[in-house]
């Protein structure tokens, strides 16, 4: 970590440039013909990092500009010493100590930053971007902040008849100015970079590999899915995908449940964790991350699958009154969750197991909440997580009603499509076979089709059924009409994709939610990642259960009555 230990000013010779007085642009302070000097301090004694900092103004092609020139070095002890180590053949130790010196000079710029906000502040500027040589500015600009900082002389460095600086572990950093001192935008914009092989670009990636990182889980019935959370930026990755193969033992949680209660608990937790495994690794392994980055894991999923995943016994969810054995957040270290022999992390990372609200209203739910800051909304908000256990909540004059309707082996198929990377139509071609007669209202199927078999739309039947029976139960409860709902949204991968008509077409959505429908994708794990780098994540996460009412749908008439009504094709039934 670089540290500055004192600032000096030089005045360089010669009569001052009239250009370089502000004050038909800014507040006049001074004469802003001085540099500034600052220097660092490293553990390492030869990295020495130093920057020469002058106001100046670009010339008349560029309007006048005033801006702030900044050069800045380590020196050119590292280079020499990796250039001696590559002659020597040692070509670990040279690229090592090239990376050493990249690193070095990113950490003194981000340092060097909050100096120069500070300086200009003081002076009564403004910083409107970053002008970068190259992109922006022609690289002719170099020579003129060399000449500015007087950087022959103030960091005793050298320019080449090519324009390029010696040492080499040196930058020429240039901000526009302004007359807004609130203006602190001293950021190198890589999306902006149009240069090939970007130093700059290479050594902040370089640099990345470097920070802490947390990692995300969506624990799924049949899914799983992660990402790499690099906890100093916020920065996420493309989720990874696998397959959990619980689903062997069933694929809903009732079929896992009696498995778990039948003898294969063990089997079960032995398959996950390996799973966990396999994933974290191949998601390190695709984000170019070593394991020891890895400070974080944060856990979400239903209520099952957590259990299982923490050998917890299964037989209070299997019957009423369907008590777990917790639904509260869990605190734990990667040594406590894997073997020693085969962490997938250092053993001391935190993981965080999220909360849940009931035995089928699990941690994605409220993490799903979380993410979309539904906790705090003040809209009649509808939240479906459609799977193979599709749990819902509606939010309503600060209430949480939740419920769960299992959606069975038919979400199971979609799920497994989206792994093999077919995407999910089913859906689509259910609603397209009863249009054009292949399909009748009672779900009976007409001739051979290369696509579903009679039992395959007997699933869909089962599912469609009782997510829209569980939809109407809820806002039964709250003596809502769909049409009164202000936001539907689908969560859950199989959401993301899914044709909003052809859903309503079958039955699976209320007709009355069109044209306000929104598709979130994972959310459970928007949520799980978002509470890797939220301080006050436990205390929102706590707060949703704590305010949620579980409306069970096992015994319930309303639920039974609409789930009939439903299972044919045909028939939208309004609640009466």
């Amino acid at each position: 970590m670089t540290s500055f230990y004192h600032t000096i000013r030089l005045f360089p010779t010669g009569n001052p440039d009239p250009a370089l007085d502000f004050r038909n642009n800014f507040k006049y302070h001074r004469p802003m013909n001085d540099v500034r000097i600052i220097s660092g301090r490293q553990q390492k004694p030869y990295l020495k990092p130093k920057a020469a900092l002058a106001f100046g103004h670009l010339g008349e092609d560029f309007g006048q500009i005033p801006v702030l020139y900044c050069i800045l070095t380590i020196g050119g002890a590292a280079s020499a010493m990796s250039e001696e180590a590559q002659q020597e053949g040692d070509y670990e130790k040279a690229a090592s100590l090239d990376l050493e010196a990249d690193q070095s000079l990113l950490a003194f710029e981000k340092e060097l930053e909050k100096r120069i906000k500070k300086l200009c502040r003081e002076e009564g500027y403004g910083i409107r971007k970053r002008l970068e040589p190259g992109i922006h500015l022609p690289l002719s600009v170099i020579k003129d902040a060399f000449d500015r900082t007087d950087a022959a002389h103030t960091l005793s460095m050298q320019l080449t008849s090519a324009g390029m600086m010696d040492p080499v572990k040196s930058e020429c950093l240039v901000f526009e100015l302004s007359s807004d001192v609130s203006e602190a935008n001293t950021e190198h914009d890589c999306s902006a970079c149009r240069i090939q092989n970007c130093r700059f670009k290479a050594m902040r990636e370089a640099a990345a590999l470097q920070d802490p990182c947390g990692i995300a889980i969506d624990l799924g019935s049949t899914t799983l899915a992660f990402c790499l959370v690099n906890l100093s930026t916020g920065e996420k990755s493309v989720p990874l995908l696998s397959e959990n193969h619980q689903r062997l033992y069933g694929a809903d949680v009732m079929t896992r449940i009696r498995a778990a209660i039948s003898g294969k608990e063990k089997d079960l937790l032995l398959r996950i964790k390996e799973d966990l495994r396999d994933g974290i690794a191949a998601l390190l392994s695709e984000q170019h991350i070593s394991k020891k980055n890895i400070k974080a894991i944060s856990i979400a999923g239903n209520t099952t699958m957590l259990h299982l995943l923490r050998g917890y016994p299964c037989a209070g969810l299997a019957s009423y009154p369907f008590q777990p054995v917790t639904l509260k957040e869990e605190l734990l270290t990667a040594r406590d969750l894997f073997s020693k022999e085969d962490l997938p992390v250092p053993e001391d990372a935190d993981v965080t197991i999220l909360p849940g609200i009931s035995a089928f209203v699990g941690a994605d739910i409220v993490a799903g909440l979380y993410a979309l800051d539904l906790d705090k909304t003040s809209r009649k908000a509808l939240f479906v997580d459609l799977g193979t256990n599709s749990e819902m909540a509606l939010l309503f004059n600060g209430k949480i009603f939740t419920a769960s309707a299992a959606a069975g082996s038919a979400f199971e198929r979609i799920a497994r499509q989206q792994l093999e990377g077919v995407g999910t139509d089913i859906i689509a071609k259910c609603a397209s076979l009863l249009k054009n007669g292949t399909l009748d209202p009672t779900g009976l199927l007409h001739g051979d089709n290369p696509f579903f078999s009679q039992q395959d739309i007997r699933d869909i039947q089962l599912a469609k059924a009782a997510i829209y029976a569980g939809i109407e139960t809820l806002l039964s409860h709250a003596d809502l009409s769909a049409e009164e709902v202000d936001t539907l949204y689908l969560a859950g991968t199989f959401g993301e994709k899914l044709d909003l008509n052809a859903a309503i077409e079958i039955g699976l959505i209320p007709a009355g939610c069109k044209g306000r429908i929104q598709a979130c994708g994972n959310t459970s794990l928007s949520g799980a990642a978002r509470f890797l780098t939220d301080q006050k994540g436990s205390l929102r996460i706590a707060d949703i259960p704590a305010h949620s009412e579980e409306i069970p749908l096992a015994d319930n008439s309303f639920f039974q009555k609409i789930y009939l009504e439903q299972l044919n094709f045909s028939k939208i039934t309004s609640r009466p």
